[in-house]
């Protein structure tokens, strides 16, 4: 007898109901954060120092010694960001040989963030769907932008001088 597939359908809020011709029916409350409040249950659990301001963005420790990385909830997203620095000004090769190097490691090292420009600041930016949002997605996005601050800044500062 080989293998037979099943079927899985998730129902927000009820009970296990009984398998129905074959296929399993399984109904299950969501586990994925809704509030701010669920947010802050996912940061303690992966054991990150945080403070939450007023307008309810939180600042959220990376890494030593390096600027803290903004979270906002924005229904339907949660938004983080990290300010990197200024653009170099009217300095046409320095912002071309940055720029390449921002589009490089986007590809190359970053999976769940991206370095982007915020006017004149460099920024790194990630937004998740908090609806679809788990403890596994936060943590990578979080580990991305500690390793882009602990790899990637130092170079780029020195590409953007003084």
């Amino acid at each position: 007898m080989g293998w037979r597939a099943a079927r899985f359908s998730v129902v927000r809020g009820q009970k296990l109901r009984a398998a129905d011709a074959g296929h399993i029916v399984v109904a299950c409350r969501a586990m994925a954060p809704r509030t701010s409040e669920d947010l802050e249950g996912y940061l303690g659990k992966l054991e990150r120092r945080f403070e939450k301001l007023d307008d309810g963005t939180y600042l959220i420790a990376v890494a030593p010694r390096q600027p803290p990385l903004a979270m906002r909830v924005v229904p339907p997203l949660v938004v983080m960001q990290l300010d990197i620095g200024r653009v170099p000004e009217q300095d046409p090769a320095r912002c071309s040989a940055l720029y390449k190097r921002l589009l490089e490691l986007n590809v190359q090292d970053l999976m769940h963030a991206a370095y982007g420009l915020a006017g004149d600041r460099i920024t790194l930016t990630s937004a998740l769907e908090i609806d679809n949002l788990d403890l596994n997605e936060l943590e990578a996005v979080l580990a991305d932008m500690s390793l882009a601050l602990s790899e990637h800044v130092p170079a780029l500062k020195q590409l953007v001088g003084p």
